[in-house]
């Protein structure tokens, strides 16, 4: 009977292969377009007064339902192109199902450590290599907000991957180009180099605001060359946007909390 119920109660076998290495095969398949339908839109608003206010519009812009995004907010927004974190431990599993993140130093409780921004580093190793990367959930507090930092950290740290850099470039990912040319312009190259300085030398608050005049100021050159390696002036200024749009939260979030 001791046998018979042994031989029920004994799990399958399980027979682990190889270890997948980072090889150009599966550096491929990580950099991989994702597919039209698994990207979002999420809306980024040029006009702080906006940004700000509680109705999420000023008196120069008007709440209106936006075509593209189906959101109903103010009129001086544009989107940035995003996939979700569902989807990028999809293409994770995929390419890796041996794949692992851990943080990159624990509190006193033996938990995940975060910083005083409430962000956290983390170690993500796809394919036997590791690399670092950090998430924050931008002002959200609770566990959903530890969530979001989790997810956010995979996401990013996948990025340097080549996870959705396509994405992050601002640019259409290869299979969703128009197919159109576009010219290569000194004005969109002085306009970028005038940002940048803006970065280097202003406070994040004050950048935010001088780029949002740069590209409303040079709307006529968005989509020209601004960059050797063939980035518009359009995807650059709009990722130097996103990186700043991020910093003014945290430093508004933090203000909040102290």
């Amino acid at each position: 009977m001791s046998g018979a119920k042994d031989a029920t109660t004994r799990l399958p076998e399980i027979v682990i292969g190889e270890p997948r290495v980072l090889d150009a095969q599966a550096q491929a398949e990580l950099r991989a377009p994702f597919p039209a339908e698994l990207v979002g839109m999420r809306p980024l608003f040029t006009c702080e007064v906006c940004r700000k206010a509680p109705g999420r519009c000023c008196n120069e812009h008007p709440r209106r339902q936006c075509s593209q995004c189906g959101g109903y907010l103010s009129v001086a927004h544009m989107h940035l192109d995003f996939v979700g974190h569902a989807h990028v431990t999809d293409r994770l599993l995929q390419v890796d199902p041996g794949w692992e993140w851990e943080p990159l130093a624990y509190d006193e409780r033996g938990l995940p450590a975060l910083d005083q921004f409430g962000g956290m580093w983390i170690r993500l190793t796809i394919c036997g290599k590791t690399r670092i990367g950090y998430g924050a959930a931008d002002g959200k507090t609770g566990p959903n907000a530890i969530k979001e930092t989790i997810g956010d950290a995979i996401k990013v740290t996948a990025m340097r991957f080549g996870v959705g850099l396509d994405l992050w470039q601002g640019e259409p990912a290869p299979g969703r180009m128009l197919g159109q040319e576009h010219p290569v312009g000194e004005e969109a190259q002085k306009a970028l180099s005038t940002a940048f300085d803006c970065r280097a030398t202003m406070s994040p608050v004050d950048a935010l605001d001088a780029v949002r005049d740069i590209w409303t100021a040079h709307k006529v050159f968005l989509d020209d060359i601004a960059t050797p390696n063939g980035h518009t002036l359009r995807a650059r200024l709009t990722q130097l946007l996103a990186e700043l749009d991020q910093v003014v939260r945290r430093q508004q979030s933090m203000s909040g909390q102290g």
